[in-house]
């Protein structure tokens, strides 16, 4: 147990804590969160567009039923199933044992695989949204692919965990108890899996496919509401623990508590062997777990907590943010619970039922990993918007539930958006008013944690002089003054390389045999390729000229050997396909081109930038920025496959291409939020948002339109480099976002 005892151990005085081991597993949770915050993200994006179809006056823009469920599952699955268990991952990494790491990094992976695919799926396949119960799925070959990728992921995180689990010891102490309902949660999670195991096995595939996907995730879904539940439980007492108050239940006690509401989940087997899973008795005997196993103990947990809370001391600022969570996690859950008795029918009092309790267990979440990410070695959130955030989420939720229960009591069907949601009378209209007003506050609440979160992952502010300082050629240093200047100039050949791809790929014809010809004039063409070449020429002699200098001079400039090595590979690349510059003609000479003079693009500019920002600048490791570096290029490699395959009668490629721009949007909106507030960066910053967003709407514009005009295609098609080229200015100047120094 010393390897638990570190220096992030229980804090003394605290009853009921868990130790935090600054070794691999710290590490393994830090990405299991990773993979909640993105879930959470993507999550936001497609609530956005479900709040948006369900407002009145709003509703008529998406005329397409089946958008608004597509949307829905997503939304459902990525915000409830894989936020919650990507949280319980965390959770269950720091509380095992250091044994079997590569199981638990396979378990990850295979869960990252899922997220992604089933994040994608939308915009790769038509697959029909399915509105089951617990797990709504997209019934296509992708997105239940990825859902099977991330159930095995979760099952592997299972088996490790069972395997390096920590004895709680026969003296029970809060840390002890703590340590049993995470493990509780661990096993029904397993006994879920088991549950939609046996479930998929039982069920005829030749069913309805609605009754079908009911059928396989009803017991395994009913067992997962035990799972989000202690999870939850184990949530509130740390945190009223954490604030000060004094519970009166004693760790044997809690222990006990865990245990009752655990036991529900072990006669989920005895339901599958003693009726048949389609029979009408093993749903009610599911529900009859759920009603009277999961809400046996969360009372007397709740009550201890609010009494205790009565005398929590004065509070610090970092631990503020953790009250609100708690009080909001009460209250939503509450709510949530009220409103289930007020069910009669279907209609949308369901969901603001399912809604109060999902956010009160997501609130409860939130608070722990506000407290975690301290101890997990990064700032505390102490700002006056992390005390707020857990109130404008909580507000904004209970807002939307109150309109769906207001709108319930007239009837108002439950899933259902956009042109099939027919609204009668003032009333409805009102409520699902108030409704989308809530959703779109409590949108906003999530995003205030995402950011928050990604502003505690920074390290603590370095010296800035050298970012802050004014990039002149004064500031250079004269043996790298020449560097510098290969760096401006290819950066602008590499400009002339990609617009001039681009325009003899946007300018082709292709004819029903197959043959494609230029749109352009003889005489323009030939004037364009003619550019490429003498371009590409340049680029030749300046890649040659940068490995010269960056020989001569390696040992005094080490930060351009990389960028130079960059600059050679993507030169010699470009120079192989030179030959078949009828680029046009050859869907993968357009890409290699497109990708190739990106590549130059990016490493030009990261040329000049390195230079003049020091000869030997601290690198940056922030993976996010290299997330979206990563992220830009496949979204512009994507875009020209998408555009050279179209002509050939080829779509599907256009679908992974929308699905990258939502990794775009997330990946570099969340950059570009992180360091909007930096004063050497607020101008690039302010600039590359304009950009990003002169971009998608300029996307979206071209996806609408019939005939595409050229000259709109190109601009679109080159606003991309730019954007990648800011965003390695912004990896080179923001050089305090390396990982922390306790990355264990």
């Amino acid at each position: 147990m010393r390897d638990l005892r570190s220096a992030g151990g229980p804090a003394p005085g605290i009853e009921f804590d868990l130790a935090i081991p600054h070794d691999e597993r710290r590490l393994l949770a830090l990405a299991w969160l990773a993979l909640g915050l993105i879930a959470l993200l993507v999550s936001g994006l497609f609530s956005i567009l479900l709040v948006l179809s369900r407002t009145p006056q709003l509703q008529t823009l998406f005329p397409v039923a089946d958008f608004f469920r597509v949307a829905l599952v997503v939304h459902v699955d990525l915000s409830v199933l894989v936020w919650f268990l990507a949280f319980g991952g965390a959770i269950w990494s720091l509380n095992g044992t250091p044994r079997h790491q590569p199981l638990a990094w396979l378990a990850l992976a295979l869960s990252m695989a899922g997220t992604m695919a089933m994040s994608l799926s939308p915009f790769v396949e038509r697959g029909v949204p399915v509105m089951a119960n617990y797990v709504p799925v997209l019934d296509g070959p992708v997105f239940t692919s990825g859902l099977i990728m991330f159930g095995a992921g979760i099952a592997t995180l299972c088996l490790r965990s069972m395997l390096a689990v920590v004895p709680v010891g026969a003296r029970i102490s809060g840390e002890g108890a703590l340590r049993f309902g995470l493990s509780a949660a661990m096993v029904s999670s397993a006994v879920a899996a088991l549950a939609f195991a046996w479930s998929w096995l039982g069920v005829p595939r030749e069913l309805d496919p609605r009754i079908y996907y009911e059928l396989v995730f009803w017991g395994g879904g009913h067992v997962l509401q035990f799972t989000y539940t202690l999870l939850m439980l184990v949530c509130w007492i740390w945190l009223a623990s954490i604030l000060g108050a004094r519970l009166p239940l004693s760790p044997r006690i809690v222990t006990l508590l865990f245990a009752i509401a655990l036991l529900s989940v072990f006669l989920t087997p005895i339901t599958y062997l003693a009726y048949d899973v389609t029979s009408v008795e093993h749903h009610r005997a599911q529900t009859l777990l759920m009603r009277f196993g999961g809400g046996l103990v969360i009372g007397p947990i709740a009550l201890a907590v609010l009494w205790g809370l009565r005398q929590v001391r004065p509070l610090t600022p970092d631990q503020r943010p953790l009250r609100a969570s708690l009080i909001a996690s009460l209250v939503l859950f509450s709510a949530g619970g009220v409103i289930g008795f007020l069910i009669s029918g279907s209609n949308v009092r369901i969901p603001a039922h399912y809604h109060g309790c999902i956010v009160g267990v997501t609130l409860a979440m939130m608070g722990i990993v506000y407290h975690l990410l301290p101890r997990l070695g990064f700032r505390a959130p102490q700002s006056r918007a992390a005390a707020w955030q857990p109130g404008v989420y909580g507000v904004g939720q209970l807002m939307h539930i109150v309109g769906l229960v207001w709108s319930g009591g007239y009837g108002v069907q439950r899933k259902v958006g956009g042109a099939d949601q027919v609204l009668r009378s003032t009333g409805e209209t009102l409520g699902m008013g108030l409704m989308g007003l809530g959703g779109l506050i409590a949108i906003i609440g999530g995003v205030m944690f995402v950011v928050i979160v990604l502003r505690a992952l920074r390290r603590q502010e370095q010296d800035q002089s050298m970012r802050s300082a004014k990039i002149t050629k004064a500031t250079i240093p004269g043996p790298f003054r020449t560097l510098h200047g290969i760096g401006t100039l290819g950066s602008a050949l590499a400009l002339l390389i990609l617009c001039a791809s681009v325009l003899l790929r946007l300018t082709t014809e292709s004819d029903k045999l197959g043959h494609s010809t230029s749109g352009l004039p003889a005489s323009v063409e030939a004037i364009v390729r003619l550019s490429h070449r003498l371009a590409a020429s340049g680029v030749g002699l300046l890649a040659i000229a940068a490995a010269l200098l960056c020989w001569l001079r390696r040992k005094a400039a080490t930060a351009a050997i990389l960028p130079t090595t960059g600059i050679v590979v993507s030169t010699v690349l470009l120079a192989v396909i030179g030959p078949l510059t009828p680029g046009y003609r050859y869907a993968a000479v357009t890409v290699a081109n497109v990708v190739g003079g990106v590549i130059l693009l990016m490493c030009c500019w990261w040329l000049r930038e390195s230079l003049a920002a020091a000869p030997n600048p601290r690198r940056n490791r922030d993976p996010l920025l290299a997330s979206a570096l990563v992220t830009v290029v496949l979204h512009i490699g994507s875009g020209a496959a998408a555009s050279a395959l179209a002509m050939r009668g080829v779509g599907w490629v256009a679908f992974l291409h929308m699905g990258s721009a939502v990794l775009l949007i997330i990946f570099v909106g969340a950059i570009l939020w992180v360091r909007h507030g930096r004063n050497p960066l607020t101008h690039l910053v302010r600039s590359l948002s304009v950009l990003l967003a002169t971009q998608l709407l300029l996307g979206l514009m071209l996806a609408n339109l019939e005939a595409r005009p050229v000259w709109l295609g190109l601009l679109h098609a080159m606003l991309s480099p730019v954007l990648a080229a800011g965003l390695v200015s912004i990896a080179v100047r923001d050089t305090d976002n390396e990982s922390s120094p306790n990355r264990g």
